[in-house]
């Protein structure tokens, strides 16, 4: 499930906020899509549905953003990844979860079988 209440988002270095009471709720199964023009704040609710926002990206965050454990975020060019490997790109998955460093696995060949992994 999905609930997002009043959800205003600034980052530190604007004034004006990049999410404006935002509010949505998606549940179990249910299908959603997030349409807007270029600035309008779609990767910002994303990266706050995901917990990018605010563990990896500080922001002030007003309002409430709460989600299911199983998020994350997939760049809509997939050219691009964050890493340079597969195994760090899943690595940082699991740092974005919330595991503790020592859990992060670094061998991509022991990683959880939550990641179905074939090579």
């Amino acid at each position: 499930m999905i609930s997002v209440q009043n959800l205003t988002v600034t980052y530190p270095w604007s004034n004006q906020p990049a999410l404006k009471k935002v509010s949505l709720q998606l549940s179990r199964g249910e299908i959603g899509l997030l349409l807007g023009h270029n600035g309008s704040g779609k990767s910002t609710l994303l990266h706050c549905l995901s917990g990018l926002i605010p563990r990896m990206q500080p922001a002030r965050i007003e309002g409430e953003c709460g989600v299911s454990q199983k998020t994350g975020t997939v760049l809509q060019d997939s050219d691009i990844f964050l890493l340079p490997t597969v195994a760090e790109e899943l690595e940082f998955h699991l740092y974005n979860q919330g595991w503790p460093a020592k859990n992060v696995v670094s061998d991509y060949n022991n990683l959880p079988p939550c990641f179905n992994w074939v090579r």
